[in-house]
């Protein structure tokens, strides 16, 4: 066999998911153009939906796909890649007639590859709203587990069949499910039925009169995500897993340790069903460790069926060391009742949460420099692509840039020693601040076109595909060659913003000649933008969230960030020492307009504060981005630096230390774990300044005002916010002086 003969066969095979309409091409010489991709017209899902099963019992879990379109839909087949929870063994996955004619299946440790197609000259496969199994893939519980076991899709795919020089992909993103591990015999499961009319909504009437028969199959109540990493502050949905009842009426409770995790938000209700009948407050459930969520649906509801949407709500750490805890829906405290007024049986499941954890996991781009925040106070430099090298490495040429003017980017592969036969990439933007200004151009020497997002659907999405292969005739490009090019232009009109074009490394694939069955490993670099800069652009750009303790209320204030070079001394010795009010030789203050948001501070834009002292008037106050972020003017990037805290009445503290600030990276800090202690007032004798120490001085300044109410009075003394100078303040300060801060500021 010939070498262009083995290209050919590598690309068919690459291609097989939409092998007819490939060969079709080939045979007329022809390109593919303009494809439609990802319509959200197809849905997939799992039948079951849910389930509790019991250790060594083998399950089959079918992949289906069903119509969500009104229209006529035809495919010739179906690829999705699943992501097995690890509480799973998986025995095995086959594809399913009439999807079995051109079968391929790879388990590769816990995800699951299908290219499901219909056999080459057969009729496409007409989908209705009812299942239809493509697939099917069987697991056994592992000895010992128990628990939520969740099962995803992390890539779908269906391809519509008779569409004249297209091969449109149909599908949504597909529909997770979560099963439940537990000793003892097998539950009962749902299995999804097609949806019925909508607009036949029945008055939910919950309460009253004999219940009918109960029906068949059993609902589970489950967070999603199932398990999670505290800090930072993270969302969690509670879903309920209904199968095909709908949804009038529930009642759904849950539990926590509040000693080591607490709400950071308030509980926001599902607006499918819009009667809020209860929900507990967010203080009211870091009181207790519990929340009661009881929702049901308006005469004019539409009610929903499936997995079901319940609430939202955040949850943060509340101990600053390594440890574990669980948030669990109470199943003796489940009520979900259906559109004929009667009770699903249903059970909970638990959120499995990590807290402060030193096991790291993170999804960081493919190489570079990226930090990564630990705990509340520090953080790490990875420095990506210098350990086992990728075979073929993306990037954007030029890496960064400045629009206005619209700026042209390439894309950039380098491939050594490979020759590239195959290429799919695959990149995102926020198109609310760029669009592409051009139509994407790709590599002259790969002249099979499968997929090019057009300009007008990449600036809808946000989101652009580009699929190319190397025709039997073409020399296979290798070394550092273009991928594609396009040109962007900005939107927004906000200064020095920034925004990012990011590579989907869960949607890309690159082969060359040898490597179809496993496909080259690549490394990928994003496209750094500033938008209607005005200055050299380089400085780091840092969001955070702070906490001030022993509060009852929180008004908007400035906080004062100080910010230290850890190196200067090393140029600059005999560094006299700095003081509280005026920052050293190789430090600068910045004050910072907060605002309580969401259970912490925030930076916050568009707001003019009061001056807290004389002295910082002086001092500049940064500006913050629509989106939360403070640049740093005057401070130099790619530096390791120190920050530290403070607000007025309140004690400093070090929030960082040796930290490295990138330009471009942007980091989000959570220091809601570390609050700034009260004490340190200002001193009216002392023209308002503060000394950065807590001392006998900040009690009498207390106990001097004790029973005023005046404006001037409580500007001192009134540490905790209750609009009154009493004993209150005075036990906050004196429980700061029993403790010790990281550093003084």
């Amino acid at each position: 066999m010939n070498r262009k003969q083995l290209v050919t066969l590598l690309i068919v095979a690459a291609l097989i998911i939409i092998l007819p309409l490939i060969i079709y091409v080939a045979r007329q010489n022809q390109d593919i153009r303009n494809r439609a991709q990802g319509s959200n017209e197809v849905g997939l899902r799992f039948d079951p939906a849910s389930g509790t099963f019991a250790p060594g019992q083998d399950v089959t879990i079918n992949v289906a796909v069903y119509k969500t379109a009104s229209r006529t839909i035809n495919v010739s087949g179906v690829q999705s890649v699943l992501n097995i929870s690890t509480k799973f063994d998986i025995v095995s996955a086959n594809c399913e007639a009439p999807f079995n004619g051109l079968p391929f299946t790879k388990i590769n440790n816990q995800a699951v590859t299908f290219m499901c197609a219909i056999q080459t000259g057969s009729n496409p496969v007409t989908l209705t709203n009812a299942n239809k199994i493509f697939a099917k893939v069987k697991v056994r519980p592992k000895s010992g587990t128990t628990g939520n076991a969740p099962v995803s899709f992390t890539s779908t795919r269906v391809t519509e069949a008779g569409v004249p020089n297209q091969a449109p992909d149909v599908s949504n993103a597909g529909t997770n499910s979560t099963y439940i591990i537990r000793q003892g015999n097998i539950t009962p499961t749902d299995s999804i039925t097609p949806p019925v009319d909508p607009s036949l909504t029945p008055e939910p009437t919950v309460t009253g009169g004999p219940s009918p028969t109960s029906p068949v199959g059993t609902a589970n109540v489950i967070f999603e995500p199932a398990a999670g990493n505290l800090p930072p502050v993270s969302a969690f949905k509670i879903l309920a897993n209904i199968g095909s009842e709908k949804l009038a009426f529930a009642r759904v409770a849950f539990t926590f340790d509040q000693t080591k995790v607490n709400l950071a938000s308030e509980i926001a209700p599902n607006v499918s069903l819009s009667t809020v009948v209860e929900k507990t407050s967010m203080t009211a459930a870091n009181s207790s460790g519990r929340a009661v969520i009881v929702i049901a649906a308006a005469p004019a509801d539409s009610l929903p069926s499936g997995q079901v949407g319940i609430a939202e709500t955040q949850f943060k750490s509340m101990v600053s060391g390594n440890d574990t805890t669980q948030v669990q829906i109470d199943g003796s405290d489940i009520q979900l009742v259906n559109d004929s007024t009667v009770v699903i049986p249903s059970s909970g499941g638990t959120l499995d949460l990590t807290l402060g954890s030193s096991d790291i996991s993170v999804t960081p781009p493919g190489s570079g420099d990226y930090t990564i925040d630990v705990g509340e106070k520090d953080s790490l430099l990875i420095k990506i692509g210098e350990g086992i090298a990728a075979d073929v490495n993306l990037s954007f040429d030029p890496p960064q840039g400045n629009l206005p003017p619209d700026g042209t980017f390439k894309i950039m592969m380098s491939a050594p020693g490979k020759n590239i036969v195959f290429g799919r990439v695959v990149f995102t933007f926020d198109n609310t601040k760029v669009n592409l200004a051009s139509e994407i151009t790709t590599n002259p020497n790969m002249t099979f076109i499968i997929d090019k997002t057009t300009q007008a659907l990449a600036n809808s999405s946000g989101r652009a595909v580009i699929v190319i292969a190397a025709a039997p005739a073409d020399t296979p490009p290798s070394g550092d060659f273009e991928f594609a090019n396009m040109t962007f232009t900005s939107l927004t009109q906000t200064v020095n913003d920034k925004t990012q074009v990011d590579f989907d490394t869960a949607d890309m694939q690159i082969v060359d000649d040898s490597s179809f069955d496993t496909g080259l490993t690549y490394s990928v670099e994003p496209l750094i933008l500033t938008l209607n800069g005005t200055g050299p652009g380089n400085e780091p750009l840092i969001r955070f969230a702070v906490t001030l303790n022993h509060t009852q209320n929180n008004p908007d204030m400035y906080f004062k960030l100080r910010v230290k070079d850890d190196l200067f001394f090393l140029d600059n010795p005999n560094i006299p020492p700095s003081s509280c009010e005026v920052p050293g030789p190789g430090e600068k203050d910045y004050l910072v307009p907060m605002r309580f948001e969401n259970g912490a501070y925030w930076p916050v834009s568009g707001v003019q504060l009061l001056d807290d002292s004389p002295d910082d008037i002086n001092k500049p106050k940064l500006d913050v981005t629509p989106d939360g972020y403070v640049a740093l003017p005057g401070l130099e990037g790619d530096k390791y630096y120190t920050l530290l805290l403070k607000t007025s009445k309140f004690r400093g503290s070090r929030m960082a230390q040796h930290l490295y600030l990138v330009p471009g990276l942007n980091p989000v800090f959570d220091w809601t774990a570390d609050p700034l202690e009260p004490g340190d007032l200002p001193d009216p004798n002392n023209n308002l300044g503060q000394d950065c120490t807590v001392n006998s001085i900040d009690i009498s300044l207390i106990v001097g005002r004790i029973g005023r109410t005046d404006t001037p009075s409580l500007d001192i003394a009134d540490v905790n916010f209750d609009a009154i100078v009493n004993a209150n303040d005075v036990s906050k300060v004196v429980n700061t002086l029993s403790t010790k801060p990281d550093d003084d500021l």
